[in-house]
């Protein structure tokens, strides 16, 4: 977009806002926003047990006789407002005092009755100068919705901007057009303090299209409402979704959360939309009245490979069939046996053994082990007794003991050699701890005391695909006890004796070192919170 243009939309979009400032916003701002902003400044008159002081909030300035509870930044509550105060000496400094925060304000807008506008605000007090200072309010971002369109429109240096004190502002340079809406909370100090309108919201979108879109059903604490209304606008199928009761879908819509295609964005009709007939839908509804994005995906997924499922167990493939980094395990499998074949199999052995596989995951899991031992031995990999034994389980058992015979001498060295790199995976909490796998030696040592396939891991661990840790009791550390799959910190599975999954305990831990994994290989950020006034 030119400069030239791009000023002409600017001046276009800008017709849509009211520049002077409400009422109501300066007392959302100071009730909701800097209510934590409140000070009763005071000092001791010459000569004399009174005190003399002024409250910032009602800005009353007034004598005090009975002070025996004034102390520097303790409570007090102010005598002519009510207002819970904290107490400051006037005769200390003030060279750091001020206070800012990020303010979202709604409300139609001010040339068409059917679009609905919202501003973004720094605003501060600053005490450094005065004791009573005036709110000061810097528009920083400016968002318009209309039915098929919304745009956003924000500073890159607010510091360049003019700001007003309860008057009309004058803009500076630094005024630019974003690629789509989006917050900035987070993205400036001023914003650690967020906070935008829902009462605002309920007068702007009145008599709006926006006023039966469902908004309300994505208003969250930790989600800029920017974000629900670009959505709305864009789509505006979302309402469809919500009162025919795919609302959780709806929800990754407006959060940008995945929807692993299972959604046709572009649609036109309800069965454009989500890719269902009639019948299809019908199904669900007596059957599946929660579905996910990743519960359609999968059924979609199968049902298009001829591989006819109930809802029921879509549900139960859409954690594998849906997200990338388990999918891919998928096609592993998909290279030696059909997609039909391998849900309705893999489907068979989780029903058959639900003690042992707690989810469909977890036979996928097993399944690609499986096949992956037996390419190794050099099984028959067309055989149909290879490719779907009756017992999953005890044909994985087998085939680990096998693939310990075969072991590369040099693969014991490439992992002794890593052990120093992967001094960061080690980690202590509670009465567990965790490291990596030593050697070759260790990790057969473990499949064998374990009865589970980690000793065929040997390779990709050497090589780096993945990492291969054991869980032990701080008592015993020598002993045995779970070991863990991490695939680009990712904990891909964990096990025990027999291939038996995680007990609460276990699970509680490894939960831990996954957060604690999060923060060695990411930089640290600070979540971010949307307060809302009500």
């Amino acid at each position: 977009m030119s400069k030239i243009r791009e000023a002409a939309d600017m001046a276009e979009l800008m017709q849509h806002f009211r520049l002077a400032i409400d009422k109501k916003l300066v007392k959302f701002v100071r009730d909701d926003v800097l209510n934590h902003s409140s000070f009763f400044f005071y000092q001791r008159m010459p000569r004399s047990s009174i005190y003399k002081g002024v409250c910032t909030y009602c800005k009353e300035e007034y004598s005090v006789r009975d002070c025996t509870v004034f102390k520097h930044n303790t409570w007090w509550r102010c005598e002519k407002c009510g207002e819970s105060v904290q107490l400051k000496a006037a005769g200390r400094g003030r060279g750091k005092m001020v206070d800012r925060a990020y303010a979202v304000w709604y409300e139609k807008s001010a040339i068409d009755s059917n679009v609905i506008v919202s501003t973004g605000y720094k605003v501060t007090l600053d005490y450094r100068k005065v004791m009573t200072p005036e709110i000061e309010f810097v528009p920083v971002t400016r968002y318009l919705f209309r039915h098929g369109h919304s745009a956003q429109m924000a500073v890159r240096d607010h510091w360049t901007t003019g700001y007003y004190m309860n008057k009309q502002i004058e803009f500076g340079n630094g005024w630019s057009f974003t690629k789509r809406p989006s917050t900035i909370v987070g993205k400036y100090y001023f914003t650690r303090r967020s906070c935008q309108s829902k009462d605002s919201v309920r007068e702007a979108v009145k008599g709006t299209p926006f006023e039966r879109s469902e908004w309300q059903q994505f208003w969250a604490d930790d989600l800029d409402a920017a974000y629900i209304f670009s959505a709305i606008a864009k789509y505006p199928f979302i309402e469809y979704l919500v009162k025919t009761g795919l609302r959780k879908i709806a929800i990754d819509i407006v959060r940008r959360n995945p929807t692993y295609g299972a959604i046709n964005l572009r649609g036109k009709s309800p069965s454009k939309i989500l890719g269902l007939n009639r019948q299809e839908f019908r199904e669900w509804k007596a059957t599946c009245p929660k579905m996910k994005a990743e519960t359609l995906k999968a059924y979609k997924w199968c049902r298009d490979r001829g591989a006819r499922i109930s809802w029921a167990q879509a549900e139960a493939f859409g954690d594998v069939i849906a997200p990338k980094y388990s999918f891919d395990s998928m096609k592993q499998i998909l290279q030696y046996v059909p997609a039909e074949c391998l849900i309705r199999y893999s489907w068979n052995q989780y029903q058959k053994n639900r003690k042992h596989y707690r989810e469909i995951r977890d036979v996928m899991t097993t399944y690609r082990d499986y096949l992956r031992d037996a390419k190794e031995l050099e099984m028959d990999m067309l055989d149909e007794a290879t490719l779907y034994p009756n017992n999953l389980r005890a044909a994985h058992a087998k085939t680990i003991s096998k693939v310990k015979l075969k072991q590369d001498p040099k693969t014991n060295q490439m992992i002794v050699d890593k052990q120093k790199a992967l001094m960061r995976y080690c980690f202590e909490h509670g009465n567990f701890l965790i490291r990596p796998i030593q050697d070759v030696g260790e990790l057969f040592a473990e499949g064998a005391s374990l009865n589970h396939c980690v000793g065929s891991y040997a390779k990709r661990y050497a090589t780096g695909d993945c990492i291969i840790l054991c869980v032990r009791r701080k008592d015993i550390p020598d002993e045995p006890f779970y070991t863990a799959e991490i695939v680009k910190d990712r904990l891909m599975q964990c096990r025990t004796d027999g291939n038996d999954p995680m007990t609460p305990e276990v699970k509680i831990f490894m939960d831990e070192y996954m957060k604690y994994l999060s923060t060695e290989s990411k930089p640290r950020r600070t979540k971010q919170k949307m307060e809302v006034a009500v």
